[in-house]
């Protein structure tokens, strides 16, 4: 991606988070990136069409990232650890992009809410069904851990 263009995601993003993304001017984008507005032209047709291209490289970031997690992990290695801390690490390194996806997924219809839910539906649609039974084997040994470890707690606790 072109530099000009991640600056000027970027600085959107920041933006939109904290004033949100209908108040966004282009002059004040530039500005927030340190680029001339005419920049904006060479990468966007209009500010819909970026928040669109923000929206949609956030989510083939978080969709590839969660897989190459996935697929890094050793046979018999619980994802939990390595996939949901990648995950948290993923929503502090994005926070502006997390709050205006939110934002918008549940705001008024448009092209963005639009590719918000494209990118849930994909995310989705990486674990299922293939990925379903393992995911709910995962989900269940992780369950039986907690359980048996809140029971050694507890006879612990009570001197046992």
């Amino acid at each position: 991606m072109a530099n000009g263009k991640q600056l000027l995601m970027e600085a959107a993003a920041r933006l939109a988070a904290r004033q949100g993304a209908t108040s966004l001017v282009l002059r004040e984008i530039a500005r927030e990136a340190g680029l001339n507005h005419n920049t904006f032209y060479r990468h966007f047709e209009d500010l819909e069409s970026m928040m669109q291209s923000i929206v949609e490289s956030f989510g083939e970031q978080l969709r590839q990232g969660l897989s190459d997690a996935r697929a890094s992990l050793r046979p018999g290695e619980i994802p939990t650890q390595k996939v949901i801390g990648w995950l948290f690490d993923f929503a502090r390194r994005h926070r502006d992009v997390f709050i205006v996806a939110m934002r918008e997924r549940f705001g008024p219809p448009g092209p963005v809410r639009d590719a918000v839910r494209r990118t849930l539906e994909q995310l989705t649609a990486d674990t299922q069904p293939r990925r379903r039974q393992e995911l709910l084997a995962t989900t269940q040994e992780v369950f039986e851990t907690l359980l048996a470890g809140a029971v050694a707690l507890e006879a612990r606790r009570r001197g046992a």
